[in-house]
């Protein structure tokens, strides 16, 4: 597992059970989990059970409210390291309209509020292309692991790939709209 998401992992480990474990489920795109247990998800939503080679029977949930996996926010808070993963789990941390940012770049990264739209419009293990459009400068969050080998483009000119809610990607995107590419390569 990436360094980056290690933390990521482990606050989402430790707060089974917890009104913070949902939060970052949603957080993470996660639509379904499957467990061997009930305890500590409660707050999801009960899918169908499967009887497999476990003693316990397989289960299914569903989470509701999800993010989807490229989304648009309109703040951002300029946080590194451990602190990061704290303010995730902090009770104010609003998943769906705020995220928390790392790297050289983040702390002049504009968010300004307002409406937007963000759509996958081409995905490859390599490369993803977004289509962005909002009425006021915004954070483009795209839900697939941070790595320094990741670069952006909005309409063609290069642009930092910063670290969002600690192991996501994420670019400063101006009002209007704009194409938004990444594409992977490291040194």
């Amino acid at each position: 597992q990436p360094l980056a998401q290690r933390g990521l992992t482990l606050a989402l480990l430790q707060a089974e059970g917890t009104a913070v474990h949902s939060r970052l489920l949603r957080m993470g795109a996660v639509r379904n989990v499957v467990s061997l247990h009930e305890r500590g998800l409660e707050d999801l939503v009960r899918g169908p059970t499967f009887h497999g080679l476990f003693p316990e029977p397989i289960r299914t949930w569903g989470v509701p409210g999800a993010l989807p996996r490229a989304y648009r926010v309109g703040r951002a808070r300029a946080i590194e390291g451990p602190a990061a993963i704290q303010a995730l789990v902090a009770p104010g941390f609003e998943t769906a309209s705020e995220v928390i940012l790392s790297g050289a770049g983040a702390a002049s990264a504009e968010a300004a509020g307002g409406a937007g739209t963000v759509k996958i419009a081409e995905l490859f293990g390599d490369r993803v292309r977004l289509e962005a459009d909002a009425v006021a400068p915004g954070i483009v969050v795209l839900v697939d692991a941070w790595d320094p080998g990741w670069r952006a483009w909005i309409d063609g000119r290069a642009t930092e790939v910063l670290r969002a809610n600690g192991a996501f990607r994420a670019v400063a995107v101006p009002a209007g709209r704009h194409v938004v590419e990444m594409r992977y390569r490291p040194w």
